[in-house]
Order: C-alpha cells, then sequence, then structure tokens
C-alpha cells in the first residue's frame, strides 16, 4: 500500500518550518510574547492574584503572538493591521461629495425673483419719473 503526499499547485502557499513545526515568523512571535508576557505575568503576580497576572500577561503578549499565527486575506497580522491603520488614521484624496441639481436650481430661481423685484421696482420708478 503506497502513501501519497498532496503536493499543493501554488508553492507559495508551502511555509517551511523552522523549529517546534512553526514556522520563523511564528517562532519569533512566540518568543517574542513569551519575552514580554513573563515579566509582565510575575510583576502583577507579585501585587495580586494568578487569574489576574495570566489576563494581563495574555493581553500584553498577545499582539505578539497575534502576529506570529493570525493571516487575514493572506496578509500577517502585523501587516493587515498596518494596512487597517494607514487607512484609518490618514485622510483620504478623494472626497465623494455630490452636488444636488435642485438646490442649484433653487438658488438660481431665488436669485431670479430677487433681481426681477429690483428690475420691477426700478421700473416702476423710472415711469413714475
Amino acid at each position: 500500500m503506497a502513501n501519497f503526499a498532496r503536493i499543493p499547485g501554488d508553492l507559495t502557499v508551502v511555509n517551511s518550518k523552522a523549529l517546534f513545526g512553526l514556522t520563523k515568523r511564528q517562532l519569533i512571535g512566540v518568543l517574542l510574547g513569551i519575552t514580554v508576557g513573563l515579566p509582565v505575568f510575575f510583576l502583577i503576580k507579585k501585587y495580586s492574584d494568578m487569574t489576574t497576572a495570566s489576563f494581563g500577561a495574555f493581553i500584553v503578549a498577545g499582539p505578539a503572538l497575534a502576529s506570529g499565527f493570525i493571516k487575514i486575506n493572506g496578509l500577517s497580522f502585523d501587516e493587515y493591521m498596518k494596512i487597517l491603520l494607514k487607512a484609518k488614521v490618514t485622510p483620504s484624496i478623494r472626497i465623494y461629495k455630490t452636488e444636488n441639481a435642485w438646490e442649484y436650481f433653487e438658488k438660481l430661481k431665488l436669485r431670479e425673483e430677487k433681481n426681477g423685484k429690483k428690475n420691477r421696482k426700478e421700473s416702476k420708478a423710472k415711469k413714475k419719473k
């Protein structure tokens, strides 16, 4: 009985494993999370209970772990967050603004009415003279 390995057609999907079955990005994320999370855990544990300390360590180490493991639309977490922040913070170049054609015609009509009243008053004044 032969065992077959499935080979993907697109080789960009394949990630080489570095250590413990993790890719380089995942390994760096885990090491960074541990480096940041452990000191925070022990610091909070001095002043509070174990649950609060572990929760605080997870909150601090979470972004480092997320940057290693999470992929959104083919982008890593940190690339996705950079794009998201850039889209939210920087002002857009093109602002879509509609023009209300009726408002333009109403202003034109009011302007003509005002000018028409003035012209009528002037013509009446000329006729009286």
